[in-house]
């Protein structure tokens, strides 16, 4: 996209000016970078840019995966020619209808996807909210995330765990820094998320550093009975991929760490999810004191 492309809008935010894309009834801003990250690091919040026009990028940064046959048969084949692979991959893009009243604020919406915490972005066709968003006249915006090796595994001071879900907090504190710009209401946020984004969601409820980020919840499909005694499936895993931390090449990263999975199977159903969110880890709680906190959380979320 360019500034000169026919049928664009300019938003005025604090983080910068972003270039958004009118089409049929709603703008979209798409692929918007809200944080850094370095291979098995923490994210870093991106800086505003007030120095030029923030524009998308050719094609939509997704983090490198392998495709799942099974699910582009359920859901449909992924363009992956419109796709590129980009370990460092928190961009989140934001959907509203064209036209709102001076001064409203919209409810907003930000969807979580799944994929087992190892395929997906926020991207997909299949996920896009441009109808819903002109029904409801509200906000949607999308969040990709670090997935699988990059966000979902780790255990030690070299490869932490819950990278995944540092990145959707930072994401969280971008759309509540900026989001009233693009005609959002900062303090009317629910979260929505499907499968292994519904998991990211409840993890999120308990996480440290969420305080004021969003309001409401609505989980879907959560593999929650899979969240259980984790802790030595992860570390089994965690260290049979050690060999392949320092690959250059992560397409091949992905195609080799499938040859680990079948190591873990002896643990059960849960090896049918071998990444995920990993309790007693920065910004979750020790295991035990879950359900506790997820009481608590619900609590202040209805007063």
């Amino acid at each position: 996209m360019t500034p000169n492309q026919l049928n664009t809008t300019i938003f005025e935010t604090r983080f910068g000016k972003i270039l958004a894309l009118k089409e049929n009834g709603i703008i979209r801003a798409r692929s918007i970078r809200y944080a850094y990250s370095e291979r098995f690091k923490q994210p870093v919040a991106a800086e505003a840019c007030v120095s030029s026009i923030i524009i998308s990028p050719e094609k939509i940064p997704v983090c490198p995966q392998t495709l799942s046959p099974l699910v582009e048969k359920m859901i449909g084949e992924t363009p992956v020619e419109s796709f590129e692979a980009d370990e460092s991959t928190q961009y989140l893009s934001v959907t509203r209808p064209e036209i709102i009243s001076e001064n409203e604020k919209l409810p907003v919406v930000v969807w979580i996807h799944g994929g087992s915490h190892e395929i997906g972005c926020g991207d997909l066709v299949t996920a896009d909210p441009a109808e819903w968003v002109k029904e409801q006249h509200i906000i949607v915006v999308t969040v990709s995330y670090r997935l699988g090796l990059f966000g979902f595994l780790g255990g030690d001071e070299k490869r932490p765990a819950n990278l995944g879900l540092l990145d959707i907090i930072e994401a969280l504190k971008w759309i509540k820094n900026n989001i009233a710009d693009l005609g959002g209401d900062k303090n009317n946020i629910t979260l929505l998320g499907q499968s292994s984004g519904g998991d990211a969601i409840a993890h999120l409820m308990i996480s440290e550093g969420v305080e004021d980020l969003f309001q409401r919840l609505i989980i879907q499909s959560a593999p929650l009975g899979l969240r259980h005694k984790r802790q030595k499936m992860s570390a089994e895993f965690l260290k049979k991929t050690e060999v392949l931390k320092d690959e250059t090449d992560v397409l091949k990263m992905m195609d080799d760490y499938k040859e680990f999975v079948p190591s873990v199977i002896k643990y059960g159903l849960k090896a049918a999810m071998p990444f995920g969110t990993q309790y007693g880890h920065f910004p979750l709680c020790k295991e035990e004191d879950s359900v506790e906190m997820w009481k608590k959380m619900l609590r202040n979320l209805m007063c």
